[in-house]
């Protein structure tokens, strides 16, 4: 679902997947678990640090490395964001995907 201001996604991973690992220069993040386990990372000098995304939404501030990881049942996680839907910098990707986009 996208407008002028919101973009909604339902972002489904597999048992133990997990995301790029990313940022987003101006796009503002909203993460909220619908079912299974995950978690976020933050990656801030080169250091990962995991929050569990369970019972309250995880913002993601333009700028801010990141991935999810999903845990040993999988994940539906609801993505509310700006709309910017092109505005990701992979850093590092599991699935040869690289850049920008």
């Amino acid at each position: 679902f996208l407008t002028d201001h919101h973009a909604i996604k339902l972002l489904v991973l597999e048992p133990g997947t997990r995301t790029s690992q990313q940022l987003h220069r101006v796009k503002l993040e909203d993460l909220r678990l619908e079912s299974g386990s995950a978690f976020v990372e933050f990656f801030v000098d080169g250091m990962a640090t995991a929050v569990p995304l369970a019972g309250v939404p995880v913002v993601i501030k333009p700028l801010t490395v990141h991935r999810i990881v999903a845990g040993p049942s999988g994940a539906a996680i609801l993505e509310i964001s700006t709309p910017e839907l092109s505005d990701v910098v992979r850093i590092e990707d599991d699935y040869g995907r690289g850049g920008d986009g």
